[in-house]
């Protein structure tokens, strides 16, 4: 079942959701399966300006550096400033195939606490209680959990794969600020 919800769909047909972040970051297994089903040129190297709120792990998970600059590998943005598999009208193309973060999104865990994320104040979702919100998204705090371990582990145990993607990325001009 797709658990990709009104609310989301809504927020992104009006152009002011997390979608049109820069900083969509997927795990490595999430970049193969993608690959593997067929997705080409989905990925950028995005210049780390220090931002986000969660710079302990999160940081130390997700950001390389190559050529003595911080980057996070990041999903790029297609023609409209969003996703790129996000469609105008349609909403998100990967389903239920959608990346962790954006499962979780605007949930997330930091120093072991459940917060809701503090970006994108619009977000209909940062209305809601976050029982209603765990509701919206079909989760529960553990799978919240489980993503969030799941997305800093990866950037740790992949850490050496994802420099080498962010440097090819980088070398043919695939650069986003």
């Amino acid at each position: 079942m797709d658990t990709y919800k009104i609310a989301c769909r809504e927020c992104a047909r009006a152009g002011e959701s997390c979608c049109f972040d820069p900083r969509i970051l997927p795990t490595m297994d999430e970049v193969d399966q993608l690959t593997a089903a067929g997705h080409k040129d989905f990925l950028t190297a995005y210049v780390y300006k220090g931002e986000g709120s969660w710079a302990d792990k999160w940081d130390q998970a997700m950001v390389v550096e190559v050529d003595e600059k911080n980057y996070e590998l990041c999903v790029r943005r297609g023609s409209e400033g969003s996703c790129v598999f996000l469609v105008s009208g349609k909403g998100c193309t990967l389903g239920d195939k959608r990346l962790r973060l954006c499962k979780v999104f605007p949930m997330w865990v930091s120093r072991g606490i459940m917060l809701i994320d503090s970006e994108f104040p619009s977000c209909r979702l940062k209305k809601m209680s976050m029982s209603r919100i765990l509701q919206e998204i079909n989760e529960t705090p553990q799978s919240i959990i489980e993503y969030c371990e799941k997305i800093i582990e990866d950037g740790l145990q992949y850490k050496k794969e994802r420099t080498i993607l962010v440097k090819q990325l980088v070398d043919a001009g695939q650069i986003t600020h």
